[in-house]
């Protein structure tokens, strides 16, 4: 079962709100799927030479906000691989899954996403 935090970065992916990037949490107003995440979760973001700091970090995920998403790792590592791809990293970056299709996937398989 997804949590509230889940459900509503579920709710923001879909949201046509952010323009999808692409290895960075946010460059220039483009976000990674895991970006939208630091969002979500009230993370304050400092801007630096066009990219988004959340919490000291622009390409991966701060330890806190791992723990309260419940992520496996700073990369949303997967549990099983889906195709060749082993994080929403990797779906975000080397997959082009639209934000959609990624909220999809969390919403089917929850159990390869989170660790509750």
């Amino acid at each position: 079962m997804l949590t509230d935090i889940q459900k509503r970065w579920i709710d923001a992916l879909r949201s046509g709100k952010y323009k999808k990037g692409k290895k960075f949490l946010c460059s220039h107003g483009h976000y990674c799927c895991l970006g939208v995440a630091c969002v979500i979760l009230g993370l304050e973001g400092k801007e630096s030479v066009g990219s988004v700091y959340f919490g000291g970090r622009n390409r991966v995920f701060a330890p806190n906000a791992v723990k309260e998403l419940g992520l496996r790792s700073p990369l949303g590592l997967l549990k099983e691989p889906h195709k060749d791809l082993v994080s929403l990293g990797d779906m975000n970056d080397r997959g082009d899954f639209t934000f959609e299709q990624i909220a999809d996937y969390i919403e089917a398989n929850p159990g390869n996403v989170f660790v509750q």
